[in-house]
């Protein structure tokens, strides 16, 4: 049976500080060098991607697992990226 520890801290909270108007940003211009729109999907994987490299160090750290967050990170990355959009 694998067991996975969990990741410190409730989810939500957690990617509401890790996803940033910069990550966003940055995630869309990386994205647009490559496609002329990317999709909610491509931001949301780079965002991940980016957040957990600088806050955690690597993403096969140990045996976390990431999903709960990769979900949560994804539900603030649709609301930033809709906002940032609007302005």
């Amino acid at each position: 049976m694998d067991d996975y520890e969990p990741i410190r801290g409730e989810p939500n909270a957690i990617a509401a500080d890790l996803v940033t108007d910069t990550r966003v940003r940055r995630a869309i211009e990386a994205a647009e060098a490559t496609r002329k729109s990317p999709t909610t999907d491509e931001v949301h994987a780079r965002v991940f991607e980016t957040a957990v490299r600088e806050e955690y160090g690597r993403l096969d750290r140990g045996r976390v697992d990431w999903k709960p967050l990769r979900s949560a990170i994804g539900s603030v990355v649709a609301e930033k990226r809709s906002t940032l959009t609007e302005r």
